[in-house]
């Protein structure tokens, strides 16, 4: 079957620059893009058929427009477009069974009021059963290795609990590092222990270790930089991926599909206040 690097697009900038994103990593791994551009229904009761015909005519624009554009920066890539007659939530939901990656963007609000986060793209994170990128409208483009070696912005991930680590997680960070030529920055963040002394600091790296150590061994060609970070994990992993080029968090419940809660504080907050685009990766 199929696998894709499917993009939601809407003609917005932030759609123009998920399809960027979303190009580039379907041209790294060698396999198909998607662009779906979903013009909705006006009522659950009315046929497609019905539906304003100004409405088709955008959708098919924004994807030759958008289309076009990647072609030519993308030669060899294949693209297959997408306009269904559908509401977005749904449409991209369906789409991400049969998708090894779904693309959407994120207006830029600013460092204060951090980032809008339309109600499409969160309700699709918290329940797609494929990983989701967020890419901000002002985000730069994926880059490969730095010209000047250390130089290179790492892919950051963040490890919830070394004992019990999301495999789901750890594979997509190490893959996609491998496949960029990036480092990768392995965040956990631990909080003093209840009797406020701080939690051993050795026994927290020596776990982070062990839950590691078979990731290095799969990817010896990926640099690794793990320490525990004293301090919530919320801010913990923002600062720490102040300078990444990536960030990749996990979320629970994907057997729950459309029963799913909503994400985490964690990635809530990763989601509208991280300086760089965010994945978000459903595990068990």
């Amino acid at each position: 079957m199929v696998r894709y690097i499917t993009v939601g697009i809407d003609g917005s900038e932030a759609g123009r620059a998920a399809a960027a994103w979303g190009a580039e990593i379907a041209a790294r791994r060698g396999v198909p893009l998607r662009l779906v551009y979903a013009w909705g229904i006006i009522s659950a009761w009315e046929a497609p058929m019905d539906a304003p015909q100004h409405l088709r005519m955008t959708a098919e624009e924004k994807l030759t427009e958008t289309g076009d554009a990647i072609a030519a920066a993308h030669p060899e890539l294949e693209i297959r477009r997408e306009s269904p007659p559908e509401s977005p939530v749904p449409a991209l939901l369906d789409r991400a069974l049969d998708s090894d990656l779904l693309v959407l963007g994120a207006r830029g609000l600013g460092t204060i009021a951090g980032f809008l986060l339309g109600s499409v793209s969160h309700a699709v994170v918290a329940r797609a059963e494929c990983p989701v990128l967020v890419v901000r409208a002002d985000s730069a483009g994926p880059e490969g290795p730095a010209e000047v070696p250390g130089t290179a912005r790492p892919i950051c991930v963040g490890l919830k609990r070394p004992e019990r680590p999301d495999e789901e997680v750890l594979e997509f960070a190490f893959a996609e590092a491998a496949r960029a030529g990036l480092p990768l920055r392995v965040v956990h963040t631990r909080r003093s222990a209840g009797d406020g002394t701080e939690s051993d600091g050795e026994e927290t790296a020596g776990r982070l270790e062990a839950a590691l150590t078979p990731w290095r061994e799969k990817y010896p060609q990926v640099a690794v930089d793990a320490a525990p970070v004293a301090g919530g994990a919320a801010e913990g992993l923002l600062a720490e991926a102040a300078g990444a080029r990536l960030l990749v968090l996990g979320r629970g419940g994907r057997r729950l599909g459309a029963l799913a809660p909503r994400v985490g504080a964690v990635v809530h907050a990763a989601l509208h206040h991280a300086r760089c685009p965010v994945v978000i990766v459903p595990h068990e």
